[in-house]
């Protein structure tokens, strides 16, 4: 019998604080077993959420080595429309206004992508050793900052240029918009592991 040796990878963590970034893809894991729930009874099902991962890349940071890559955070959170849900609470603060019940029942990745946004990074060591990135707060950026940056990863407006995607926000920037500072505010969820 063979034995072998894996060398654990090395990964530099997405580094912390605050930074700014665009949302440029929403992408749906459809179900997954959920971690939390406690292991199922002999001939039970797991419980299982509907999960989605909403990515974000920095216009500030740029990966370790390649100064033409930016940094990408990636947030999970599961489908829901519960006031405390993770991702009602960061739909609320990048569209920088309290949402409807109808709204927040009701998700359209398009209302996210191509935002641009100020948010936190905290790193926290896993009970298994590994360092994972939390994204503790985010928030809108102001409507003059909306068309600035660039979005590498494109995404943004389906079918646009990258060149045309620069300028682009969606529909709900003409709303009211509140900036939120970078201070105390509830961890918006899951352990990222990068």
């Amino acid at each position: 019998m063979a034995m072998y040796t894996m060398e654990r990878k090395e990964f530099t963590p997405y580094p912390q604080g605050p930074s700014e970034g665009i949302i440029y893809d929403v992408e749906d894991l459809g179900l997954e077993i959920d971690p939390f729930a406690p292991p199922p009874q002999p001939g039970e099902e797991p419980k299982m959420r509907h999960r989605l991962v909403i990515k974000i890349e920095s216009m500030q940071k740029m990966m370790e080595g390649e100064a033409d890559r930016p940094c990408i955070l990636h947030y999970r959170c599961n489908m829901g429309g519960h006031a405390k849900s993770n991702l009602r609470i960061f739909r609320t603060k990048v569209a920088g206004r309290a949402l409807t019940e109808q709204e927040a029942h009701n998700f359209d990745d398009q209302e996210v992508i191509g935002v641009r946004v100020g948010y936190v990074v905290a790193h926290r060591e896993g009970g298994n050793g590994a360092t994972y990135a939390n994204l503790d707060t985010i928030w809108r950026l102001p409507p003059e900052r909306q068309g600035v940056g660039t979005i590498q990863n494109a995404r943004a407006v389906q079918g646009q240029a990258p060149q045309q995607q620069q300028q682009s926000a969606p529909a709900q920037q003409a709303a009211p918009t509140q900036q939120a500072p970078p201070g105390p505010a509830p961890t918006l969820g899951d352990d990222l592991p990068f």
